[in-house]
């Protein structure tokens, strides 16, 4: 029983060693989450905002409303695509 134990333990300590000794190292030019982030944001301004001045229908009675509503669009759907899955699990639920 105690040589199981001892070999169990063993084992942790001999993966935990590996696994901190295989880090991961930044290479130079890799993609970072800023990147990322910068590319999401410049795809949806090309496919909402851009895409609606080249070929949207316009009226210029909404034509500057409509592209704020897309601007306010981009950026909810940007920080719900980004968002860490801790950010919601912190936020308290309201109360009914």
């Amino acid at each position: 029983m105690v040589g199981r134990a001892c070999a169990i333990v063993i084992l942790v300590l001999v993966f935990t060693s590996i696994a901190s000794a295989a880090q991961l190292k930044m290479e130079p030019g890799a993609a970072t989450e800023h990147d990322y982030r910068k590319a999401l944001l410049d795809f949806n301004r090309r496919t909402l905002i851009d895409a609606y001045k080249t070929i949207g229908r316009k009226d210029p009675k909404w034509d500057e409303p409509a592209v704020q509503l897309r601007v306010r669009y981009r950026d909810l759907k940007i920080r719900k695509l980004t968002a860490k899955p801790t950010d919601a699990a912190t936020q308290p639920v309201a109360a009914k």
